[in-house]
């Protein structure tokens, strides 16, 4: 008698779950129904948001003018700000040039005299000439501001001569033959390199920091 109870409780319970899955399937396919109507709906909307007067959809369309000024000046403002100081306070190390005073001989090349102001050439049509010495990435060189070259000469010498491009004079440290292991003037070894317009390397050397240089023998420095 407790069996047919318990299984006529079984399918009370069973026929039960089914009418209440019943009842609610509607719903669920409504709230289907609804979802898709609201994402079309929603791609409707931004279709014609694209299509916007035949032109794409402008992000800033609704934005006043005033307040699209007011935004990209909170953005520029302090990159300026920033930019006008490096301008006004940052300086970079100055070079002091009495490093590199003196005259300066090649085996093969006429001879240098620097001073001051000017570079002045023995036994060359080129007029003396201002330079400057400019630190590298890695060590420094003299630029002499004249568009001058090292040129070859019949007897196998050079002469500097004027040329349609500047040269550059790179500077040698002590006991190294690498102008990149230069860290500062005070290291120079009064010893720099250039290059001939036939690519030949010309390296000159100090023989006196000061006095009379193209009168003078081959004394060192």
């Amino acid at each position: 008698m407790a069996i047919e109870v318990m299984t006529w409780d079984v399918v009370k319970w069973w026929k039960a779950d089914v009418r209440s899955s019943e009842s609610i399937r509607p719903e669920r396919v409504s709230d289907t129904r609804d979802l898709c109507e609201f994402q079309r709906r929603r791609d409707e909307a931004w279709s014609a948001m694209q299509r916007l007067d035949g032109q794409d959809y402008d992000f800033f369309a609704g934005i006043k003018l005033r307040d699209k000024v007011f935004g990209w000046a909170i953005i520029f403002t302090p990159v300026l700000v920033m930019l006008i100081l490096l301008k006004l306070f940052y300086q970079p190390e100055s070079i002091e040039a009495r490093y590199v005073y003196g005259c300066y001989s090649s085996n093969s090349g006429p001879r240098l005299l620097i001073n001051t102001k000017t570079i002045m050439f023995d036994q060359s049509g080129v007029r003396p000439t201002g330079y400057v010495v400019r630190q590298e990435k890695q060590g420094y060189s003299i630029y002499p501001k004249a568009n001058i070259i090292l040129d070859r000469t019949i007897d196998g010498q050079f002469a500097f001569v004027i040329s349609s491009y500047g040269t550059w004079f790179p500077l040698l440290p002590e006991h190294y033959d690498d102008p990149r292991r230069l860290r500062h003037l005070r290291e120079f070894s009064g010893r720099f390199y250039t290059f001939s317009r036939q690519a030949d390397k010309v390296v000159y050397s100090r023989i006196t920091p000061r006095g009379a240089c193209f009168t003078q023998s081959n004394a060192r420095k």
